[in-house]
């Protein structure tokens, strides 16, 4: 026969608590070093924010089609419907 144990949740959370802060802790530093070096590359900083922008602009409109479509094609025409008027 297997004996089991149990022990109590205080116990049990006790060594919990300093990893978590001490992950925290880390995350922390992480974040302020990250945060540091932004700081002083502003421009880098500027071009990282700037960069999605451009290819929105850029790209999102779309670009015209290389080819014609193929004869078989059904003729896409858009039309407004009177819901969207």
């Amino acid at each position: 026969m297997i004996a089991l144990t149990l022990q109590a949740p205080q116990a049990a959370e006790r060594g919990r608590a300093p990893r978590l802060r001490h992950e925290l802790r880390a995350i922390h530093a992480l974040v302020h070093r990250d945060l540091l070096r932004l700081d002083c590359q502003r421009s880098h900083t500027a071009l990282v924010l700037l960069q999605p922008a451009v290819y929105l602009f850029a790209l999102g409109g779309g670009s015209p089609p290389s080819s014609p479509p193929p004869h078989w094609a059904p003729a896409t025409r858009r039309t407004s419907s009177p819901a969207c008027s």
